[in-house]
């Protein structure tokens, strides 16, 4: 029976993993005209340019002439009275032509270099494909050099609820916490898988502060890596990967031995050593126990799930655990592959606990989540103080 489940499961990501070749193979083969286009917009932006700096080149030499004085000068001959006007306006009129379809070619170039970038921009957007409870939204910005506040266009994760626990960002997740509390207040979901649909959308650095938070509130947490083929919360709180999840799974090495002890409250499971299988690793008896063990010794547990859409580790890890957080982040995630996130969600019969949209870009959101200033500061850094935040209504 369980051969027959595991061949159901490998025919449909053998599916999904041909759908998605067949996509990828389709943009490839659109790639070579979406090129020529841009040549030849980038040909009539050019002309447009020319055509202004020619313009601008006859202004300034017209309002030389106007500039200059005449001393000493006195009447010689009366002028004689042209008759008829000096200025062609069919000139003027060629001029005033060329200039405007030049600003149409710019504009038509900009709109259409905007359709070529098929990311999704601002939270509705991605609320409109994915209908969950918006927990959280963080902004994108950089800190200063040397900073470990979160600089959202670095791939390094930052772990700001230990190094700066005052700043505004620590306390929009403090907030996210105190959402995820408020989901289900008779039942806590005290394993939770974080996921996203692809990579570069965060969902590394979440986990890493969510389980700080959590740790901060006295609460006992285990925060697991569970991204073996890509993992990276080892190199955040710079601890080896020898031992660690896989070894644990494997029987290789014990639990309690695996798990590195950050602070009293804040536990690490690293990833471990990269298995050659690592979805039959995680559809073991053995990580069923191993989540059953961590979940009585702990009151939460975060798992660092690897992208939906790259691998079907988070489906599986998210029916082991209470639910899934979903995060998604402006400028990287495309409609399409949300789409797919989704309809995998919701074929699997996942428990999505809500959604973290990440890395937000303030001037593409007309709500103003977030209304940032710099007007207070200590005594050797500023600080971005947020002044407003917009309500979430949880579902």
């Amino acid at each position: 029976m369980n051969l027959q489940i595991e061949r159901v499961g490998l025919s449909n990501q053998i599916s999904s993993l041909e759908s998605n070749l067949s996509q990828y193979q389709s943009r490839i083969n659109s790639l070579p005209k979406l090129k020529e286009e841009e040549r030849e917009i980038q040909r009539r932006l050019e002309a447009a340019q020319a055509t202004y700096e020619t313009l601008l080149t006859k202004l300034k030499e017209i309002e030389a002439v106007g500039n200059q004085n005449i001393v000493n000068a006195r009447i010689i001959e009366e002028a004689l009275v042209p008759k008829r006007p000096s200025l062609d306006t069919k000139i003027i009129l060629l001029l005033l032509i060329n200039a405007v379809s030049g600003l149409v070619l710019f504009i038509a170039s900009i709109a259409v270099l905007e359709k070529l970038d098929p990311s999704l921009k601002n939270v509705k957007s991605i609320q409109k494909i994915l209908p969950y409870s918006l927990l959280a939204t963080f902004p994108n910005f950089k800190t200063k050099q040397n900073s470990r506040e979160p600089d959202l266009d670095s791939n390094k994760i930052v772990i700001p609820v230990l190094d700066n626990p005052t700043s505004p960002i620590s306390e929009v997740y403090r907030m996210l916490q105190a959402n995820l509390d408020f989901i289900d207040s008779t039942q806590k979901s005290n394993v939770i898988v974080i996921s996203s649909s692809v990579a570069q959308e965060g969902k590394s650095t979440i986990a890493a502060n969510l389980a700080a938070v959590f740790a901060e509130s006295k609460k006992k947490v285990l925060l697991i890596d569970a991204d073996v083929r890509n993992p990276s919360q080892h190199h955040a709180w710079e601890l080896t990967n020898q031992l660690g999840l896989s070894n644990a799974i494997v029987g290789k090495a014990n639990l309690a031995t695996a798990i590195e002890i950050i602070q009293p409250n804040l536990h690490i499971l690293t990833s471990g050593v990269t298995p050659p299988n690592p979805v039959t690793l995680l559809k073991s008896q053995a990580m069923v126990n191993l989540i059953e063990q961590a979940s009585e010794n702990y009151d939460y547990v975060v798992i660092d799930a690897p992208p939906i859409l790259m691998a079907a580790d988070a489906l599986i890890l998210g029916k082991l655990a209470n639910g899934i957080l979903m995060v998604s982040r402006p400028g990287v995630i495309d409609a399409n592959s949300l789409v797919k996130t989704r309809d995998l969600l919701e074929q699997s019969g996942q428990n999505v606990l809500g959604l973290v949209v990440n890395g937000i870009i303030l001037k593409n959101e007309s709500d103003s989540y977030f209304h940032f200033t710099e007007n207070y500061a200590s005594e050797n850094t500023k600080k971005l103080k947020v002044l407003s935040k917009k309500a979430v209504e949880l579902k």
